[in-house]
């Protein structure tokens, strides 16, 4: 987990927040700086999500913003990369091929299976016809 500090003005409060909302973030404290008009929100965000987030804050906020960010701890994820679907025969007809949505987890242990060369579970080809 990364401690990731940011400083924006009133305006641009809300994008900021979408920004680390897309990002599982989790604030700490806000509040607005004493004798400025800049307001503070502190932090935790993923590491793995942190990739990116300069462009992204910078964009959202028309480059308003400055923030710091720094590691923090480290922390287990909170979502099982290999749960099982607990589901009817009739749910299971009605969501298809993929029940269950992959987690974010899941979605990290894959990339980083595909950027070494190792097999997934991902499917190639969805729906290929004989030619």
């Amino acid at each position: 987990m990364l401690s990731l500090e940011v400083q924006c003005e009133q305006t641009m409060l809300g994008k900021v927040y979408g920004v680390l909302g897309k990002r599982r973030a989790k604030v700490l404290d806000e509040g607005l700086r004493d004798g400025t008009s800049l307001f503070y929100i502190i932090s935790m965000l993923p590491l793995a999500d942190s990739f990116g987030i300069a462009q992204d804050l910078r964009e959202a906020a028309s480059g308003h913003v400055a923030f710091q960010c720094a590691f923090s701890h480290w922390e287990q994820s909170e979502e099982d990369p290999f749960q099982e679907a607990s589901l009817t025969a009739e749910e299971l007809e009605e969501l298809g091929d993929q029940p269950l949505p992959p987690n974010s987890a899941r979605r990290l242990i894959d990339a980083i299976r595909k950027r070494k060369g190792l097999a997934t579970d991902e499917k190639v080809v969805k729906d290929a016809t004989k030619q």
